[in-house]
């Protein structure tokens, strides 16, 4: 073991980034930017 931290994130997939676009509505995020990660998730 390294000790060095691992990165688990992946991009979410195509469907469900455009089913979150139209939810979204005039509230959606720019295109390009990742919901979890502009959502803190991660954190």
């Amino acid at each position: 073991m390294t000790g060095e931290p691992l990165d688990f994130r992946s991009p979410l997939p195509a469907d469900l980034s455009r089913a979150l676009s139209v939810i979204g509505g005039e509230h959606r995020l720019p295109e390009g930017v990742d919901p979890l990660t502009a959502f803190r998730f991660y954190e």
